[in-house]
């Protein structure tokens, strides 16, 4: 039987058969008998989830919530000046009438200040909204006279 086929995990060299079943390799040992290895399909999938996923965590970047006082232009001009020099996305909220805070992207997108990167108050009403509920997540504001 020739050696050196390159087989690390056998002790001996084996010579490969021409032959394979799903799943499976077929050789011949040092006394020529016939050796079914599986093979292991699951360790080079682990490894490359164990490399991959910490890297996809770590790459993440949380969004940037904005909230306005109210919708004038000189909000909004800030806001946008803000969203032209950041190279995070940002997501826009507005308080409604009640005080209250809503989103243009629907009923679904909600103002949770925990899953947000940083939070920005426009607006002196904004901030007072924000500062009670933004807990450990950093606040900025402006367009504010006096802080709250």
């Amino acid at each position: 039987m020739p050696t050196g086929s390159g087989f690390c995990c056998l002790e001996e060299a084996v010579e490969p058969l021409d032959v394979q079943f799903k799943g499976t390799d077929l050789f011949f040992d040092r006394d020529e008998q016939v050796v079914i290895r599986k093979k292991n399909k699951a360790i080079p999938f682990l490894l490359l989830l164990f490399l991959v996923i910490p890297g996809r965590c770590l790459a993440q970047e949380k969004v940037v919530a904005v909230l306005f006082s109210r919708e004038i232009a000189p909000y909004v001009a800030m806001v946008e000046g803000l969203e032209a020099r950041l190279n995070v996305p940002v997501q826009r909220f507005f308080l409604d009438e009640t005080g209250r805070p809503y989103s243009l992207g629907g009923r679904s997108v909600t103002l949770n200040p925990q899953a947000y990167g940083v939070l920005v108050a426009v607006g002196p009403e904004a901030l007072r909204y924000l500062h009670a509920r933004a807990g450990a997540t950093p606040l900025a504001f402006g367009m504010v006279l006096e802080s709250v």
